[in-house]
């Protein structure tokens, strides 16, 4: 807790000093005694503030807040399930860690990316004094837009209401770490700076997931779009039925062992499986991340892989999903069911946090330092080294030096991380230091920059996961969203796309369509000095790429952060065309 002066504050202590100067360069006592009792009030109004503003670390003043789905629900109606923390005090550094810190943290029901919530935060104030205006200032992740003026006077004995409107500008699962608190006194002379660490969880889901499933179906192929059937009768490897012979039937369909027990001529009718696969291949490298929260070009293959995946699986077909780029996530494999699109869509969500160390780009300093601020601020423990260790003291092994040349205990800093992710490292294949402070990472959304990558690397991730997309026999239809290209130079992309030619040619050769999703209009956000050149030459860079990808015989569609699910359905229907393959996948 610290208490500082207001801009008002300071303006009172300037006058005090400038009637205190000029009554003693001019002799006048008037003018000096002036000052003498500006100077004599300001004190004392600090002595008078001071003990308020340290009671509120005592417990004097509580915090418990929440998240209602309904931002027009009314006083008094019951509020659905939502996530709820609960109260705390604001945090000390001096105070020792808080044992099971870990339990305000509380996942909600999920919402949709761009539904606003409403945030409803108590301040209960336990002090017999007035503790003046509190402003409450949330501090959260960067894809959630927090509005609404949170001002209260505090009075003693009482609890202050306040409200504010986040709004999730994309689908993913992101953390509003805790609020931050000043406390101004009656007069407006100080402010007291404190900080509530009251996690909420906040789970977006993309927009697509809340369409109607009536006007999603049979969206997806526009020359059947009638409700074809998903299975047909004929030659096939499933056996549909045994039934009486009839006129007609070909002689090999005969089943001699049920003929032999009813004593009638039985005949094993197949039938053919005539749906299709959708298999959607979701980029999740750096050049994807760029951009503004909710116009990435990840956003934008989240919101479009998540139509289609609904949107097939309504119809009877099946889907597969590839997330390149980031191996520790398995390919999802085809199947159907309503579980299915939950299992397709956890998995793009879980594409958005990168905490690996392979997909990263920190060092182990940078990312101890990281983290060691984070939970010094958040939870009030330290564990950085103040004092350096002696230059032969085996402690080195387990100190790392942060950008800024300070010095952290590893060591310590995974543990506390374990304790609050509530891991267990007693086993004997315990995760290393690195990799335990990289889970907090992920469990409290903290982000980490992706590690940059070459045309030819990124070119070699695409053309790998084409490659494995290809293998099966069975003609599919391949999904890919990507923006290759439109970072790099021209030339040097151009050139990496020769490693995209021999999964193609098996693409084509298995019957196989391919159509590829260009994310437009996300790559370089057009704010400053240079941000509309720099624009326009993203922009000229995915063109060149577009028609260098086009050259290779696929079809791409370009894709833009405003359009709807019904447009990408739409699109992926045309190009599916009515020559779209049915045969058994």
């Amino acid at each position: 807790m610290r208490l500082a002066l207001t801009s008002r504050g300071r303006w009172f202590v300037f006058s005090s000093g400038v009637l205190l100067l000029a009554g003693a360069a001019s002799g006048l006592v008037a003018l000096a005694t002036l000052g003498m009792v500006a100077v004599s009030t300001l004190i004392f109004l600090y002595a008078l503030h001071a003990p308020r503003a340290a009671e509120i670390l005592r417990g004097g003043l509580r915090l418990a807040w929440s998240l209602e789905r309904d931002l027009s629900a009314k006083p008094g109606q019951p509020r659905p399930a939502a996530d709820v923390a609960e109260p705390t005090s604001p945090l000390s550094l001096d105070e020792e860690p808080r044992e099971g810190a870990e339990h305000h943290l509380r996942r909600d029901a999920p919402t949709i990316a761009g539904r606003p919530l409403a945030l409803e935060a108590t301040l209960k104030c336990h002090t017999r004094t007035r503790l003046g205006s509190a402003k409450l200032v949330p501090v959260a992740h960067p894809a959630l837009e927090i509005t609404g003026a949170m001002h209260a006077t505090l009075e003693p004995k009482c609890e202050a209401r306040l409200r504010a409107r986040v709004l999730p500008h994309t689908a993913g699962s992101f953390v509003i770490h805790g609020a931050a608190l000043e406390l101004t006194d009656p007069f407006g002379l100080f402010v007291a700076n404190a900080y509530f660490p009251n996690p909420l969880w906040v789970t977006a889901l993309p927009r697509a997931y809340a369409g109607a499933t009536a006007a999603l179906a049979g969206l997806l192929t526009m020359a059947e779009a009638s409700g074809r059937p998903t299975k047909k009768r004929g030659v096939g490897g499933e056996l549909r039925e045994i039934r009486e012979h009839v006129h007609g039937d070909p002689w090999k369909s005969i089943a001699w062992g049920a003929t032999a027990r009813t004593g009638k001529l039985m005949v094993r009718e197949f039938e053919l499986d005539a749906s299709t696969t959708f298999h959607i291949l979701v980029d999740a490298t750096a050049p994807m991340r760029q951009g503004p929260a909710g116009s990435t070009g990840l956003d934008i293959a989240i919101e479009g892989a998540t139509a289609v995946a609904r949107a097939a699986l309504e119809q009877g077909d099946r889907v597969a999903l590839t997330v390149a780029g980031l191996p520790r996530l398995p390919q999802i494999q085809p199947a159907r069911g309503p579980a299915h699109v939950q299992r397709v869509v956890r998995t793009l969500l879980d594409a958005r946090p990168i905490c690996d160390a392979d997909v990263t780009q920190v060092t182990s300093g940078e990312l101890a330092e990281a983290v060691a601020r984070y939970v010094r601020h958040q939870e009030g423990i330290d564990t950085e080294i103040h004092r350096a260790p002696g230059p032969d003291d085996p402690a080195w092994e387990r100190v790392v030096t942060g950008p800024s040349g300070r010095l952290y205990d590893m060591r310590a800093l995974a543990r506390t991380c374990a304790a609050l992710a509530g891991l267990d490292r007693s086993g004997s294949r315990s995760s290393s230091d690195e990799e335990v402070v990289r889970m907090l990472c992920a469990l409290r959304g903290i982000d980490l920059p992706p590690r940059e990558i070459t045309p030819v690397e990124h070119a070699t991730i695409l053309a790998e996961a084409l490659a494995v997309a290809a293998l099966p026999r069975t003609s599919r239809m391949l999904l890919v969203f990507t923006n290759f290209g439109a970072t790099f130079d021209t030339g040097a992309a151009v050139a990496a796309l020769q490693r995209w030619k021999k999964p193609i040619a098996v693409i084509k050769r298995r019957r196989h369509r391919l159509t590829l999703f260009f994310p437009r209009g996300s790559i370089v956000p057009a704010d400053g000095p240079n941000g509309a050149v720099a624009a326009r030459s993203a922009e000229r860079r995915g063109e060149q790429a577009v028609r260098a990808i086009e050259r290779l015989g696929v079809q791409v569609v370009p894709a833009f952060p405003s359009d709807s699910h019904m447009l990408w359905l739409r699109r992926i229907g045309r190009a599916a065309g009515p020559g779209t393959s049915s045969r058994a996948s």
